[in-house]
Formats: C-alpha cells, sequence, structure tokens
C-alpha cells in the first residue's frame, strides 16, 4: 500500500519516503539486534551497498536517510544528516522503516520500488564479512563505551526494551 501525503515546505523540489514492513516480535532481542546490525551494513558509510546505489552517484536520489532500531543509539536522532537509514519501533509486533530523505521530486514515485529491488538484489549478491566484521566490532567498542560513559541509560534502555 502506497500513501502520499502533502505537506507545505520551504524546498517543494525534494521530499521523503518512508518504506515499512512488519517485523520481528518487539521482545526477539536476537533477531532485532541482527536487523539493526544489517541496517549499519547497508547505509553506515560512503561504502556501504545502499549509499553506492543512491548517494555516491552522479545524480543522487537521495542525500538524507537514517536506519537503526530500538536498540540503537541513534534512533532517537532521525536528523543526524546519514543518508540513508532504517529504524524499528518499539510495539509488538515491530514495524521497520527505511527514510529516504532530500528525495527529487521526480524520483518520489518510483524510488521505493528502486529501493526495494536494491535490498533484494544485496540479499541475493551477499554480505561482504570482512565489512560486517568491522561493523560489529565497532558497534561492540561503541556500546563499551556507552556503558563506561553512560551506564544509567545504557542499562535503562536495555531494560526497557527488552534487550
Amino acid at each position: 500500500m502506497t500513501e502520499v501525503v502533502e505537506f507545505p515546505e520551504k524546498d517543494e523540489s525534494v521530499g521523503t519516503i518512508y518504506v515499512s514492513w512488519i517485523g520481528p516480535p518487539a521482545q526477539d532481542f536476537i533477531t532485532t539486534t541482527g536487523l539493526q546490525v544489517l541496517g549499519e551494513y547497508l547505509t553506515d558509510s560512503a561504502v556501504s551497498p545502499l549509499y553506492q546505489q543512491f548517494v555516491e552517484i552522479e545524480e543522487p536520489t537521495c542525500t538524507g536517510s537514517l536506519l537503526s532500531s530500538p536498540l540503537s543509539r541513534d534512533r532517537a536522532d532521525l536528523s543526524r544528516g546519514a543518508d540513508i537509514s532504517f529504524a524499528s519501533s518499539t510495539q509488538d509486533p515491530s514495524v521497520l522503516t527505511a527514510y529516504l530523505y532530500s528525495v527529487p521530486s521526480a524520483n518520489l514515485k518510483t524510488l521505493d520500488g528502486e529501493f526495494k529491488d536494491a535490498l533484494a538484489r544485496i540479499a541475493k549478491e551477499g554480505i561482504d564479512m570482512t565489512r560486517m566484521a568491522s561493523i560489529l566490532e565497532k558497534q561492540r567498542l561503541q556500546t563499551l563505551e556507552a556503558i563506561e560513559t553512560d551506564a544509567a541509560d545504557s542499562l535503562s534502555n536495555s531494560i526497557l526494551t527488552g534487550a
């Protein structure tokens, strides 16, 4: 189902696309963590697969977005300036959403299909496990830093999300 929501904006030459799916149960810690890591793999930098296809090209089809999960510290900051991203709700079942910001108006009607096709292609081609290992190490270090610098917030988030 596609729903178009008109919203007045200073710059109407661009828009935002949200692509959502029903996800796993919110308390399924292993699956939601896996989805959060996959989201990082797909969107964390200029070398990520989705950045390569939609942002790091001559005429970008999106130049701002976010991807995270209930476990991600980035979840609350949907404006951090990432180019492509995902978020997962804490409702049950969860709702997974890809955010594509600053999409040129000419691409608003077609980018969701291109995005889904890109995900299918990436799934078929497989994951670069060397890069995935690097992302896992980065997330491990970020978690340790969060526990060290803000233990109360880290623990409360884990308790509240059931992680």
